[in-house]
Formats: structure tokens, sequence, C-alpha cells
């Protein structure tokens, strides 16, 4: 055979190729688009699928069957909505980036109060168009009565008859195939309402009308998706919630770390992780780092973690008496460091905490402000770190001055870290939280501190918190032993008891005072014990010996 007819032969053979590889796929097409849009079938098909941290989330396909062509144009026509969208604007890539971006709000937690309806919902925003995306919002329906009781990882505005969902500008872009998650909204209403509808907009200039939205509450194909996104299977909740606590545990198993609960929330007067699970801290709060810098310790916090079930450690950095101010920063600094990588690395959540003691917070501001502004920025991309800007005031009252003194430190935090939790001190070493009623600060991750000693303080305090609590103010108990006020008194065990039942009810967590052998009964180890982990139960002080049971459950 000549070259000349082997060239042709070969020519022939490469065309018949491609005709049949054009042809397998437009049959493959035909397939998949009737498969997403049977005949006559208007409702959403939903799918399961992984966001990028490894969560089960549920896929809203497009109600006009998913044709990325077509939904914009068809958005537009049976919606009466966005008349300027990419069926005008004659880009086509708009239109392939709209109907790919997909929302999906997990109905995660809801409640009646005082005659109104509140939903939390987490959000999913996921991005199968085929293209990076630089922005997105989400356009929500207003029903009666309609607001934003609480949010985080997003703003919210409203614009005519739509409540708009917008990015932060850390989340706003979403590149090809990716999704972003730990985006929170508690919506309040006049009656009981369930979000059904959205329109996302992609890139400002597309929309995709409107989708179904799997409901954890319905009976339709979202609602395993809807439980598997929002987390709340049988165990998500109670292994939150408990940590190593449940009441009569004498059979002890370690805490699961909390790796997975991503970063913390107040939804009314509750703590809530990522998935909207109510949590409760436990754990211990280091001395003076200046004095006791030893117990900073991954092998340490590993003791607390795996042998006392505690999923939180406190770094009391105080500002005065040898502290930060007028101390060795750079060796304080290198203890936070070192503190938060372990706990980080143990999957512990961490306390930074500021610590003010007796006197007005006012006198060391503009340090307070020095030292978040550094730590937040450094801190910005760790979900586990907590702010506590002001340990223990005195003769500082609330309005007047600590409250300005909190808005001054929270906007540099917010500056470099728009949703971390910040406790905020009181007056009185943390026990006028009576004050803060009706008084709260505006910010959406704001938590007040109360702190008690159970030989000093009684019912008196009990009650105010609990008051403080049914008036709506989120209460974190930062510090507490089970002596007297001085750290070293005499232990009152009836007391102490009385002050876990009503935390435990409320749900709210609590940072045992003190993780040094120091000679003073608030010290959790035995004085002259110097190892720094693994003690034994007699290596313990008793009020060691106490906070451990009380961690483990076995109370």
């Amino acid at each position: 055979m000549s070259k000349k007819k082997l060239g042709a032969l070969i020519g022939i053979g490469a065309v018949a190729l491609v005709i049949i590889t054009v042809l397998i796929t437009v049959l493959v097409m035909k397939g998949c688009n009737s498969q997403n849009n049977p005949t006559g079938d208007k409702e959403t098909n939903i799918e399961t699928g992984t966001d990028a941290n490894g969560n089960t989330i549920a896929d809203s396909g497009n109600t006009d069957g998913g044709k990325e062509t077509e939904g914009a144009t068809n958005s537009s026509e049976n919606k009466g909505e966005n008349t300027d969208n990419s069926s005008n604007s004659g880009s086509q890539g708009s239109s392939d980036i709209s109907n790919g971006v997909t929302a999906q709000f997990t109905p995660s937690n809801s409640w009646e109060s005082g005659g109104k309806s509140f939903v939390q919902y987490a959000l999913v925003v996921n991005n199968n168009s085929g293209s990076d995306v630089g922005s997105w919002s989400i356009k929500i329906p207003i029903v009666s009565g309609l607001t934003v009781d609480n949010k985080w990882c997003c703003a919210t505005e409203t614009s005519g008859e739509y409540l708009v969902i917008k990015p932060e500008s850390y989340n706003a872009a979403i590149s090809k195939g990716g999704s972003i998650s730990n985006i929170g909204i508690v919506i309040r209403t006049d009656s009981a309402h369930t979000i059904t509808t959205y329109v996302m907009e992609a890139d400002g200039n597309s929309s995709t009308g409107n989708n179904n939205i799997a409901d954890n509450n319905s009976g339709n194909n979202g609602s395993s998706s809807g439980n598997s996104s929002s987390g709340n299977n049988s165990s998500g909740g109670s292994s939150s919630g408990d940590s190593g606590s449940s009441s009569g545990n004498t059979d002890y198993k370690p805490a699961t770390p909390p790796e997975a609960y991503g970063g913390l929330h107040v939804v009314g007067t509750k703590l809530v992780d990522a998935k909207g699970n109510e949590i409760q801290l436990k754990g211990p709060s280091t001395h003076g780092l200046q004095w006791f810098p030893q117990y900073v310790d991954k092998e340490c916090f590993k003791t607390f973690r795996d042998d006392w079930g505690a999923n939180v450690i406190r770094l009391a950095m105080y500002a005065r008496e040898g502290g930060y101010v007028g101390g060795d920063k750079t060796k304080l600094k290198k203890l936070i460091d070192d503190g938060v990588r372990y706990a980080t690395e143990l999957g512990m959540y961490v306390i930074i905490d500021w610590h003010v003691l007796s006197y007005n917070p006012n006198e060391t501001k503009s340090d307070a402000i020095a030292f978040f502004d550094e730590i937040s920025k450094k801190y910005a991309s760790n979900n586990k770190v907590i702010y506590e800007i002001c340990n223990e005031p005195t003769n500082a009252p609330w309005a007047s001055q600590i409250k300005p003194y909190a808005e001054s430190v929270i906007s540099t935090i917010r500056k470099h870290d728009n949703d971390a939790l910040i406790i905020v001190g009181t007056n009185t070493w943390s026990q006028d939280v009576h004050e803060v009623k009706g008084n709260k600060i505006n910010d959406h991750n704001v938590i007040y501190a109360l702190h008690f000693y159970a030989a000093t303080h009684k019912d008196d305090l009990r009650n105010r918190m609990k008051a403080a609590l049914d008036a709506g103010v989120p209460i974190f108990v930062s510090e507490c032993s089970i002596c007297d006020a001085s750290g070293n008194g005499g232990i009152d065990y009836n007391s102490a008891n009385a002050w876990i039942k009503v935390m435990d009810q409320y749900k709210v967590s609590y940072i045992a005072w003190n993780i040094s052998n120091k000679n003073e009964s608030s010290a959790l180890i035995k004085s002259g014990v110097n190892k720094l982990s693994g003690w034994t139960v007699d290596e313990l002080s008793e009020t060691g010996k106490w906070w451990r049971k009380i961690f483990r459950g076995e109370y």
C-alpha cells in the first residue's frame, strides 16, 4: 500500500472517531438531563456529598430542570425576578456560574420565645459552576416579622421585599468545585416559618431563581441530607455538650476531642458549635504564666483532656504583677504561642485571658488594645481561640467603664477576626452580671463572665446568675473554685455541688482555677509534686481530686 493511500485511510479513520465521540457525548448529556428533569417533575433533586471540611451536605438541584444554559432565563420569565440577569446581558458565562452556585440552608435548632418563632440555620454555599466565583449573595423573601436575631460569618441587609445574605471579605470567593461553610443565621418571625425558597446571585449579575431547600423537619428527600449537614445525629449534640460529663458515669472514657465542632457562637444564652449543637466547655486555667510557665506543656494539656475529660484550657496572662505590662513580653508571648499550638493540636479550645485583677480595666486599656491587636491578627484563622478581655475588674461600673472599654478592645479584635468568641468580665471581680441586663454589647458573639469561689459565694450569687440568664444574658464562668475567695481557704463541697447543678441546668461553661502545685487550696496539684502530667489521684490536691471527678462526670 502506498504512503498516500495509507495517509488517506488514517485521515478517514480519525474523522470517523471524532464523529463517534461527539455522538456518544450528546447521548450521555441527553441522558443526564432527562434524569435530572423527569417529565412533569418540578421538585428539587437533592443529592448528598461532602464539603471542604468533610461534612455531608445536601446539594439542591435547579427547580427549572438543572439546565445550566436556561436557569437564569427561566428565573426571569417564570419568577419575575432580576430582569437585568444574564439572559439580557449577553454573558453566557455568568448564566453558567449562576446555575452552578447553590445554597443549602439546614435548620439546626428552633424555639419559641416572647410570642416569636426562632429558627437557626446552618448555611453551606456550593460552587459547582465550573468557574471560580468572586462574590455571591442570597435573597430570601421576607415574611411577617422576619428579622435577623443573630448571624456569623456573613452580613445581612434588607432590600425591598428581601433579606439579603452577603459574605464577609474572607469568604466571598469560592473556587471552582469548592464550598463555603460555617455560616450561620438565626431568623425571628411572628409565627412558625421555614425558609423554602431563595434567589442566588453570583458575581453580581445573574440569578438561579427559586430552589427548594432541604429541611430536617420535613419528610422530603432533603430530610436525611439536612440532618447530615447540620450534625443532628445521635452523637453530635451529646458528645459536644457533655465532653465526659455524663451524670453518674463511673466507667469513664476519655472525652472526644472537639476538632469537628468548629468555631463557637452565642445563641440566646447558650454556646453552640459550628453545626448548631449546644456545647458546654469544661477545663482548667493556668495560674499566672509569669509564675508557673512550666505547665504550658502539651502532655499536661493532654492529661487534662484524656484523663479528666476537659475540652478547653485557659491561659492566664496577668496584665500587672510581673505580667505583660512591665514584664518579659517576648517570653510571655512565646508561652501564649506554645499554649495555643498545644491546645489546637489536641483539638481543645483555648482561652487567652487578659488577667485584669482588682482594678479598673481602663488603667491598662492601651496595653490591652496593643496585645489583642497583635494576638487576634496572629490567630484570626484559628477557630479554637477564645479571647477574655478583662478577668476581674473592680471599681468599674458596667455602663460607664467596662462596657466602653470592652467596645474598644472588641473593635480591635474584630478588625482581624470577625467571628471569635469574646468573654467580657463584669464589675466586682466578675460578679455584677446583673448590670448587663438591658445593656449588652452590640456584638454578635460576646458572652459575659461570672466568677465564684464556692465557700464565699453561695445562694445570692447563684440566684443573680440565674436571674441574668433568665433575662437573656449569656454567661461563661471563666474562673471558679470550691474554696473561699482568697484561693486558700476551706472547701465547701455543698456549695460547690450547688454551683455545678445550676451550671449544668443552664449549660453554662466553666473553668477551674488553677493548674499549679502552689501551696494553696485552689491549686489542682498537690504541693511538692513536680510532675507536669500523668498525675495519679494521690498526687492531686483535694480540690484537684474533686474537679477531676466533676470533669469526668462522676457525680
